[in-house]
């Protein structure tokens, strides 16, 4: 049974989760509870088309995550053109004021409770969740 009035939970401020909040803010009737995303980076990775322009326009920049890798990796080879933009969880609010950024580490999941606890510079809280994503990437 859904928590009505609980937000959906995002944790991990990569592409992943960052498209999720964006999807869900789409998705949602405008009556929902803002989605939260949680992270522990002070910066958050951009990835869709638009976004791209509108920071190249304002000078943003886009780096090659890839640039470091082996060229002769297959998989780097397909993926060379891959950018995404890193913005500041100061840019990310103005950019997207209906998503709750939550900047900290998570140090408890309490699946029965439906709650996570995280450690931010103001200190612990503990955020309910109607629904909870791990998007965590490779480094959970």
């Amino acid at each position: 049974m859904p928590l009505l009035g609980l937000p959906h939970v995002i944790i991990g401020g990569g592409v992943a989760g960052v498209v999720c909040c964006r999807e869900l803010l789409r998705l949602l009737p405008p009556s929902s509870p803002a989605p939260v995303l949680v992270t522990v980076e002070p910066s958050l990775s951009l990835s869709t088309p638009a976004e791209r322009k509108e920071r190249k326009e304002r000078g943003g920049f886009q780096e090659n995550l890839l640039a470091a890798h082996d060229p002769d990796d297959p998989l780097v080879a397909a993926a060379k053109d891959v950018t995404v933009d890193i913005v500041t969880a100061k840019e990310f609010r103005r950019l997207f004021p209906k998503i709750r950024l939550v900047v900290g580490r998570v140090t408890e999941v309490d699946a029965q409770a439906k709650a996570v606890s995280v450690e931010t510079a103001q200190g612990q809280t503990r955020i309910r969740y109607q629904d909870l994503l791990l998007a965590t990437g490779a480094s959970p």
